[in-house]
C-alpha cells in the first residue's frame, strides 16, 4: 500500500540525510492526508520526512469553498441538514457495540453531521453513483431509440464546452477529442452511456472524454486540485487534538484543470517548506537545460531577417516605379512582383521561426507561429518559381505566333492550379492535424527538454507540399530549357538555370545537416533552417532582379542583339535582319533581298514585336 511504501522512503530519506531540509517531498493521488498526518505525529522517521511537503490531489468542493468565504457548497450543506432521526436511522442500520471486536465502528452522536465535515473524497463518490445512473438511464434511452441518443444542439453543446474549458483554447485537444469519439464507440453500451453523460455534481462540472487513450475518464479541466501543505500543527489543531503534532493545512487550490487552470491561495497560504521557510531550498541540481534559442543566434538570425526583408521590399519598390523602363516592361513586372510576394512570404517565416518560450511567448503564440510556418514557406517558395513558369510559358507562347497578344490571364492558369492544390494540403493539415508547439523530455534523469513545432502526421504532409514544391521547380527548369533559345531580355533562362543550379546545392547540403542536428542543438538547428530560407531568397533576388538594376542603371540603350549562337539570332532577338523563323538570311549564303513582300498580319521579329504581343 502507498502508507508502506511511505514508511519505506522515511526510513531511507534518514538514512542517506535527506530530511534535513534540503529537499521538497511531493505526494499526489487520493491519499488521506489525515492518515498521513496521524503516521507523522507517531513515527519519528514519517515526521521528518513529511514536514514541509505537499501533497496535491483531487479535492471536493467544501474541502475549499468556505476557506473563500463567498460560495458555498451545496453537498456540504445538504450533509449538515440531516438531523437527529437520520442519525438514528443511519445507527439502526448498523447496530455495532462499542466494543474491541468491531474497531473503527462507532454510534453517531445526534449532531454527528454539524460536527463533523465529510471525508476526503465523499464528493467524488456522489459524483460516481450520480454518472452510474445517469449511464444506465443514457442506455435505456438509446436502446429504446434504435441505438440513437438525442444530444444537445451543437450550439448548446459549444456553450457548454466553453462553460467547462473557460477562456482557454480547444486546439490542442482537438485531436484527442476525435480519437476518443472512435474509442467511445467500442465501451459497453453502460459505459458508454456514463461517457455521453453531462451534468453539474458534487464536485462541479462532469463531463468525461479525457483522451483516447482513456475515452470514459473525466476531463482534468472539470477537476479541481488542491495543494496540501504539512507543517507543525497550529493551536486550533491542537486544541482538538494534542496527539497530532504534524497537521495538513490546504494552501493552494487549482481550478480549471492541470493544463490551462489558475491558482489561487488560500486564508492558510503560504506553504511552509521544510527549512520553516515560505520561499523553497536552493536546488541541489542545476537548472535543467531547456535548450532556449541562445540571445547572440536568434540575434543573427533576426539580422538576415531583416536583411533580407530589406532587400525584398526595396526590389519591389524599385519594380514598381520602374515599370514602365524597357529593361523591367520586357521582363514582365507583374510575374517579377509575384516572385518578390514569394520573397517576402518566405522571408516572413525566418521570423516564426525565431522564438520560443525563453523569449517570453506563450504555448498558444508558439501554435500559432508554427501553425504559419509552413503556409509561408510552401506558398513563398512555389509563388517564385510558379512566377518564373509563368512568365517563361507567356513569352514562348509569343513566340509560336499562335495569338497576336498573350496576356497574363492566358498562361494564369497552371499557377492558380497548383496554388490551390498548395493551399488545399495545407488546410487539411490546420484543420485535421494542427503543427503545434512542443516541448519533449529529453532526458528523464536531468529534466533536459527539447521544444519544436510538430503534429502526428506532419511528415505526410510534409512530404506532400514537398511533393509540390518539387513539381513547380521543375515546371520551371524544363520551361527554361525549352526558352533556352529566346533573347534574355525576355526569357532569362540562363538566370534561372543559375537560381535553380544554386539553390538546389544548399538544399542538397543543408537538409541533410539538418536532420543530423535535430534535437542535438536548438542554436544549431535554428540557423540552419535561417540560412537556408535566407539563401533561396537572396539567391533569387539577386539573380532575377539584379540584372535587370544592372540594365536600368548601367547599360546604355542599344538595338543590337544580346544573344548570338552558331551564326543565328534568339528567338525575340533585334537585329538588322529580318527574322520569321530566327535564323538569319545570311547563315545560307543567299544574298539579302532589296525588297520583300511580306503580309500586314505576320507578326516579324522585328523591333518591338514581342513586346507588342506581350501587351507591355
Amino acid at each position: 500500500t502507498w502508507l508502506t511504501t511511505l514508511q519505506y522512503v522515511a526510513d531511507y530519506a534518514h538514512e542517506f540525510g535527506m530530511t534535513n531540509g534540503d529537499y521538497v517531498w511531493v505526494l499526489s493521488g487520493n491519499i488521506d492526508p489525515a492518515t498521513v498526518a496521524y503516521h507523522a505525529s507517531t513515527n519519528a522517521n514519517i515526521s521528518k520526512l513529511v514536514r514541509g511537503m505537499s501533497l496535491i490531489r483531487p479535492i471536493d468542493g467544501f474541502s475549499y469553498l468556505p476557506l473563500f468565504g463567498d460560495e458555498s457548497d451545496g453537498f456540504l450543506e445538504s450533509w449538515q441538514a440531516q438531523n437527529a432521526s437520520f442519525v438514528d436511522r443511519v445507527n439502526a442500520l448498523h447496530p455495532i457495540n462499542n466494543d474491541t471486536e468491531n474497531p473503527g465502528y462507532f454510534q453517531g452522536s445526534a449532531t454527528y453531521f454539524q460536527d463533523h465535515l465529510p471525508e476526503h473524497g465523499a464528493g467524488f463518490m456522489y459524483d460516481a453513483v450520480m454518472a452510474q445512473a445517469i449511464g444506465r438511464c443514457q442506455q435505456q434511452e438509446r436502446d429504446s431509440k434504435g441505438g440513437m441518443l438525442d444530444r444537445p444542439p451543437a450550439g448548446e453543446r459549444e456553450r457548454r464546452s466553453r462553460r467547462v474549458k473557460g477562456d482557454s483554447s480547444p486546439r490542442r485537444r482537438g485531436q484527442a477529442v476525435k480519437k476518443s469519439k472512435k474509442q467511445q464507440e467500442n465501451l459497453n453500451p453502460h459505459l458508454k452511456g456514463i461517457a455521453d453523460s453531462e451534468f453539474h455534481g458534487a464536485t462541479g462540472m462532469i463531463a468525461f472524454g479525457e483522451s483516447y487513450h482513456t475515452p470514459a475518464a473525466r476531463k482534468r479541466e472539470t477537476v479541481t486540485f488542491g495543494a496540501y501543505n504539512f507543517r507543525q500543527s497550529e493551536a486550533a489543531e491542537l486544541a482538538k487534538d494534542s496527539t497530532y503534532t504534524t497537521w495538513y493545512y490546504l494552501t493552494d487550490v487549482l481550478r480549471g484543470g492541470s493544463v490551462d487552470g489558475q491558482w489561487t491561495s488560500t486564508s492558510s497560504s503560504p506553504f511552509i517548506f521544510a527549512n520553516g521557510l515560505s520561499s523553497p531550498p536552493v536546488l541541489n541540481r542545476d537548472v535543467p537545460e531547456q535548450n532556449y534559442l541562445s540571445s547572440a543566434v536568434q540575434i543573427a538570425g533576426l539580422v538576415l531577417f531583416a536583411l533580407a526583408l530589406s532587400i525584398a521590399l526595396v526590389s519591389t519598390v524599385f519594380i514598381c516605379l520602374k515599370r514602365k523602363h524597357k529593361a523591367i516592361r520586357e521582363s514582365q513586372p507583374p510575374f517579377l512582383l509575384i516572385l518578390l510576394a514569394g520573397c517576402i512570404m518566405m522571408t516572413m517565416a525566418i521570423l516564426t521561426l525565431s522564438f520560443d518560450e525563453g523569449s517570453g511567448w506563450t504555448e498558444e503564440m508558439l501554435d500559432k507561429a508554427c501553425t504559419a510556418s509552413p503556409w509561408l514557406i510552401s506558398l513563398g517558395y512555389n509563388s517564385i518559381y510558379l512566377a518564373l513558369f509563368s512568365k517563361l510559358w507567356r513569352i514562348n507562347k509569343v513566340l509560336q505566333f499562335k495569338r497576336r497578344k498573350v496576356t497574363v490571364h492566358h498562361v494564369v492558369g497552371p499557377f492558380l492550379l497548383l496554388i490551390l492544390c498548395n493551399i488545399i494540403v495545407l488546410v487539411v493539415w490546420t484543420v485535421t492535424d494542427p503543427f503545434i508547439w512542443v516541448r519533449e523530455e529529453t532526458d528523464f534523469d536531468s529534466g533536459e527538454s527539447y521544444g519544436r513545432c510538430n503534429s502526428d502526421h506532419s511528415l505526410a504532409f510534409v512530404a506532400t507540399l514537398a511533393v509540390l514544391m518539387c513539381f513547380s521547380t521543375g515546371a520551371c527548369a524544363a520551361m527554361a530549357w525549352k526558352c533556352k533559345d529566346i533573347d534574355s531580355r525576355f526569357s532569362e533562362s540562363k538566370w534561372i538555370f543559375y537560381t535553380i543550379f544554386v539553390q538546389i546545392q544548399v538544399l542538397l547540403l543543408g537538409f541533410p545537416i539538418l536532420i543530423i542536428l535535430d534535437k542535438a542543438s536548438a542554436d544549431a538547428t535554428y540557423l540552419g533552417r535561417v540560412l537556408l530560407l535566407f539563401v533561396v531568397v537572396i539567391t533569387t533576388i539577386l539573380l532575377m532582379i539584379g540584372p535587370k538594376l544592372f540594365r536600368v542603371y548601367f547599360v546604355k540603350k542599344s538595338n543590337t542583339a544580346t544573344n548570338t549562337a552558331h551564326g543565328s539570332q534568339m528567338r525575340g532577338s533585334v537585329g538588322g535582319d529580318v527574322n520569321v523563323s530566327g535564323l538569319k538570311s545570311s547563315a545560307y549564303s543567299i544574298p539579302p533581298p532589296t525588297s520583300v513582300d511580306v503580309p500586314k498580319n505576320l507578326p516579324l521579329h522585328s523591333e518591338g514585336a514581342p513586346a507588342k504581343r506581350l501587351g507591355l
